[in-house]
């Protein structure tokens, strides 16, 4: 597995077979980052069930300040760990081994705001809209951050999922990326929509 851009483009990083993980392809990981473009840089990014790594160095490869990983498998972590080390950004990145939806209390707690959320969870997981429901409500994106999906082309989004608007969805393949921002004219200051 291979970084695709920025500044440790071309560095190899381990992977992990097996135990359901499926990491981004190198494809996908291109195009996420050119929908972002160069929003990138100084950003905060938060990658949740974060597998390898591999998103949230792919930020910190383009110039983003930071990278908050969340994941609850201790064999993914200790990749993590390990390549972070490999391109030499474990100063620039923080690893949370929890479950998501606790993981995003305890960032809540300290206060965190993200430019960018990543979320990648098991293809058959139904976690997604409990999470896009804890990052609005927990106020965790900042004012004009994105929330970026990555799901089987199977998988049915709303449109609205609290305080978060679709701004657009992309295929390739199996896989679709979509993507979500606040919704800055309706939603309470809880994160609801009604």
């Amino acid at each position: 597995m291979k970084v695709t851009g920025g500044e440790f483009r071309g560095r190899m990083l381990r992977s992990l077979g097996g135990h359901e993980l499926r990491p981004t392809s190198a494809r996908v990981r291109e195009a996420v980052f050119n929908i972002v473009g160069t929003g990138i840089r100084e950003a905060r990014v938060l990658d949740l069930f974060a597998g390898t790594g591999i998103m949230g160095i792919e930020a910190l490869s383009r110039g983003a300040k930071i990278s908050v990983f969340v994941e609850s498998y201790p064999e993914a972590v200790r990749v993590i760990r390990e390549n972070l080390a490999k391109v030499g950004c474990l100063g620039r990145a923080r690893i949370y081994h929890s479950d998501v939806l606790r993981g995003l209390a305890t960032l809540h707690h300290q206060g965190q705001v993200f430019d960018f959320i990543y979320i990648d969870p098991p293809y058959k997981s139904d976690l997604y809209l409990q999470v896009m429901d804890a990052i609005g409500k927990l106020e965790l994106l900042s004012p004009e951050g994105r929330v970026i999906i990555e799901a089987d082309k199977r998988r049915h989004f709303p449109d609205q999922i609290g305080c978060l608007t679709s701004q657009g969805i992309y295929g390739y393949g199996d896989t679709v990326i979509k993507l979500y921002v606040q919704d800055k004219e309706g939603g309470d200051a809880n994160g609801g929509d009604q």
